[in-house]
């Protein structure tokens, strides 16, 4: 009968918009959160913290990318992430390799990623691992992120510890949730030994 499949039909596309509204909910939740969470943070300080593995889908590598090549990136990234349900209101982060921190490279990046809770079976994923890391907040435009690090790296000299092998940055307050460069907060999380 012709009502019994339109009416499967439209059971169907009733299914998908109640599951994009239950990844819309769980978006806003997860953004509502960070942002509690940062209002109350103390941008000045250092800590060292043990960290659970997570699960992060990683772009391609944008090591070495002109400013123009990187904003590509970034925006292509996006875009695929928001078409496979990817994005779950965690910021999209960067990584900086080890060896692009001793040298002061700060802006030279490895990879995007962003936070996942499910694996899609055809993508690559990367696991952060479980592990100490050095965490500190840099309030302001990233043009003066290197004193951060500058930061990071005496705290690190002073309880004597090494880098590993990648900084993690996440935007937690941004242009979404702030007006102005200077109210952006950016967590840094240092993987260490």
């Amino acid at each position: 009968m012709e009502l019994i499949e339109l009416f499967k039909e439209k059971t169907i596309e009733l299914e998908k918009k109640i599951k994009n509204l239950h990844r819309v909910q769980k978006i806003i939740e997860t953004k509502i959160s960070l942002t509690e969470k940062a209002i109350c943070m103390d941008a000045s300080q250092i800590t060292l913290e043990l960290q659970e593995e997570e699960q992060l889908f990683l772009s391609e590598s944008i090591l070495n990318s002109s400013d123009a090549e990187f904003l590509k990136s970034t925006s292509d990234f996006i875009d695929f992430c928001n078409e496979n349900e990817f994005y779950t209101g965690f910021p999209i982060g960067t990584m900086i390799s080890k060896e692009n921190i001793i040298e002061g490279n700060h802006d030279d990046y490895s990879f995007l990623y962003t936070k996942v809770m499910e694996k899609h079976p055809a993508s690559t994923f990367y696991s952060k691992p479980k592990g100490l890391y050095v965490v500190a907040y840099h309030k302001g435009s990233y043009k003066n992120i290197s004193e951060t690090y500058e930061r990071i790296l005496q705290f690190m000299e002073s309880e004597n510890l090494n880098l590993k092998s990648f900084a993690y940055e996440e935007y937690i307050l941004d242009e979404v949730a702030v007006k102005g460069y200077e109210n952006y907060l950016t967590q840094i999380m240092v993987e260490v030994e």
